[in-house]
């Protein structure tokens, strides 16, 4: 056999690093476009097939051979088979490495480590039943295992994600990962081989499986515009490991999370972190130093729940209301036509696993209901007792009834299922204990509360969105159970200890304490913003209804007419005659006019500006005008612009309240006159 090493070149077109393929070409760059389509399209239908049996060399193997199928003639051979081209040539690569110094699992033992892999795997029931924590530290050690495999001379990493990503699936958990750069996993893969170190290479499977964690790195990598120049897979993007000390330049701020670079990787960190107030002064290019708070512990854990399986699917239907009252009638029916209640017993069972069957069995009753049990009653030539007719009759009511037995039991199938899922995602959903400002903020009195939510907005969202995480844990019968204080109940559903039950139910309480709190603000606040509305649209329409009588405390604006007007008034008013009282600041113009009370006048253009009178303490307002324009005074300042004399009286100290306002021939009488 030729050496080992001519026969790897074997695998390239002569005298390049081309690869030997089913395009024909030896165009490096065309090659590589043509099969990222092929094999794109090939992940899209493999994620579509049903989850393998056994998760071994076969479905490895099988996995390689369609992604790689339309590219190269050996896809789906490993690298240690000697594999014969169409040109007649011959190819196998023993010896793969990173570099000269590192090289992967010799040609010689990739079987026999293929199939110890796959037996590990099934030892552990294909890891299902762990936490995502379990599930996370195993998948370290296999996937570390099968890189070092490398069992194919190409392909090794898109067939590696492939394979876990289903092996996942069918644990119950989700990898994903496209949110892994070139570069991070080039150098957890180094990392985890050259220097036996797995952590880098857990962190990463932390990123990929916890779903908070992927929604910070999709959300970074959707909108950071540094990869906007191409450079995506040039560095490593993590998130923050909790209580490992980070230091480096802020590169991107939001509400929710800032990045950091530090030497070339870029760490996404929570906003959490930062100490109250800090994000406020927080901007790009500023030098951070932290260590991100160890997750909070666990309030109510996450519990794992199977699907459903044909029995215990088949109790739920059986269970339901309305299934049962159709099977009352149909034993009702069965009981007329056949002369017992449980003659078609067996073929309900049958509807109740596989509820297409109703149909078959409706039309076979209504053509031949003999074909299932001999009918009720006597025929003797065309004879027939009462019974036997009463059966006939009943037939099609029975075929009806056992048609509709079918469409009900079908939406209780689908009602269950929905229902189970349900308790899936409910149950899947772990609520961690409340952080260190949410627990401070339980502490305190509800004046002190309102007081820190109105001095830190970004607290009510941190509340809210803990109510929000508490409801989607808690099931109708565990709030039943807080509300009742039955924590031996609460346990049992929860699965907790019956102390941690108790301590669930004093948080649930708080937070439904502090819930009402806020709402009973909010509808305060409601009320009195109606209340003002309704004010001002009474106002308004008193106003519509008779715009010339003023009333409060009101600014008002009126032309070409005649007025009386009370109150704490602020009045501007053209071409009119009119008398004003009260606290009144006035300007008028071209006007006649008498006025009293505690008041500040000013007159422009009077018609006869000679025949100003003053009267005891009153003085021109002219001259007040001229030394104060803006006092006013509390005796009567009076300009007259007319040239009849006022007479002043006693009666002039008639309570304005009293005062009625009164028209002829365009003046305004004083109630003096």
């Amino acid at each position: 056999m030729p050496a080992a090493k001519s026969l790897s070149r074997n695998y390239f077109y002569h005298g390049t690093r081309v690869l030997k393929n089913k395009y024909q070409t030896k165009n490096a760059e065309q090659l590589e476009k043509r099969m990222a389509r092929d094999v794109a399209n090939a992940i899209l239908a493999l994620q579509k097939e049903e989850l393998p049996e056994r998760f071994d060399a076969s479905y490895i193997k099988h996995i390689h051979r369609c992604l790689f199928g339309k590219t190269f003639e050996w896809a789906g051979c490993t690298r240690d088979m000697l594999f014969k081209f169409q040109d007649g040539t011959s190819a196998l690569m023993s010896k793969m490495g990173l570099n000269p110094d590192f090289s992967f699992v010799d040609g010689e033992k990739i079987q026999e480590q293929l199939l110890s892999f796959g037996e590990i795997i099934a030892g552990k029931n294909n890891l299902k039943g762990l936490s995502r924590e379990e599930f996370v530290r195993e998948v370290t050690q296999f996937f570390a295992s099968l890189n070092w495999i490398h069992p194919f001379s190409e392909g090794n990493g898109r067939v590696q994600r492939l394979f876990f990503e289903k092996l996942a699936e069918n644990a119950g958990h989700e990898l994903d990962f496209s949110l892994v750069t070139n570069k991070r996993m080039t150098s957890v893969c180094a990392e985890a081989m050259e220097n036996s170190n797995l952590e880098p290479m857990e962190h990463m499977f932390e990123d990929i499986s916890d779903p908070k964690r992927r929604s910070l790195l999709k959300n970074f990598m959707h909108h950071a515009t540094i990869f906007k120049e191409g450079i995506l897979d040039t560095r490593c993007i993590v998130v923050a490991k909790e209580g490992v000390s980070i230091s480096g330049s802020v590169l991107d701020i939001t509400r929710d999370n800032f990045v950091i670079n530090s030497n070339d990787t870029l760490i996404i960190c929570a906003t959490k972190d930062l100490e109250r107030g800090t994000l406020k002064t927080l901007k790009k290019g500023d030098f951070v130093s932290l260590t991100p708070s160890q997750t909070p512990g666990v309030l109510i854990p996450e519990r794992r729940m199977g699907p459903l399986s044909q029995s215990e699917l088949s109790s739920m239907i059986s269970q339901n209301s309305s299934v049962q009252e159709c099977l009352q009638n149909i034993k009702r029916l069965s009981k007329i036509i056949y002369g017992n209640p449980e003659a078609v017993n067996g073929t309900m069972n049958l509807v109740l696993r596989s509820p297409h069957y109703a149909q078959q069995i409706s039309e076979r009753i209504q053509n031949d209901p003999k074909s299932i049990a001999k009918l009720a009653g006597r025929k003797f030539l065309c004879w027939k007792s009462r019974t036997r007719k009463a059966a006939e009759r009943h037939v099609v009511l029975l075929s009806v009834a056992v048609e509709t037995h079918g469409k009900i039991v079908t939406r209780a199938r689908n009602e269950s299922m929905e229902e189970h899922q349900q308790k899936q995602m409910r149950a899947g959903h772990a609520v961690a204990l409340p952080s260190r400002y949410l627990s401070e903020f339980f502490s305190l009195s509800p004046q002190q509360r309102e007081n820190a939510l109105s001095q830190d907005p970004g607290l009510k969202e941190d509340f809210e969105d803990y109510v929000r995480s508490l409801n989607q844990r808690l099931s109708p019968n565990d709030r039943k159970a807080i509300r009742e204080e039955d924590c031996m109940a609460l346990s049992r559903t929860l699965d907790v200890s019956v102390v941690q039950a108790q301590k669930i139910v004093e948080l649930v309480k708080i937070t439904d304490g502090i819930k009402q709190e806020l709402e009973h603000s909010a509808s305060k606040y409601l009320t009195m913003k109606n209340s003002a509305s309704k004010y001002l649209t009474m106002k308004n329409s008193a106003y519509a209804r008779d715009p010339e009588q003023v009333y409060g405390n009101l600014s008002y604006t009126s032309a070409q007419s005649q007025e009386q007007v009370y109150g704490n008034l602020s009045y501007t008013s053209a071409q009119s005659q009119e008398q004003v009282y009260g606290n009144l600041s006035y300007t008028s113009a071209q006007s006649q006019e008498q006025v009293y009370g505690n008041l500040s006048y000013t007159s422009a253009q009077n018609q006869n500006p000679a025949h100003d009178s003053v009267y005891g303490s009153i003085q021109s307002v002219k001259d007040l005008q001229q030394q104060d324009p803006e006092h006013n005074y509390a005796e009567i300042d009076f300009t007259k612009s007319t040239n009849r004399p006022v007479q002043r009286s006693d009666s002039s100290k008639t309570p304005y309240s009293t005062v009625k306002k009164s028209r002829s021939n365009n003046r305004t009488q004083s109630p003096c006159i």
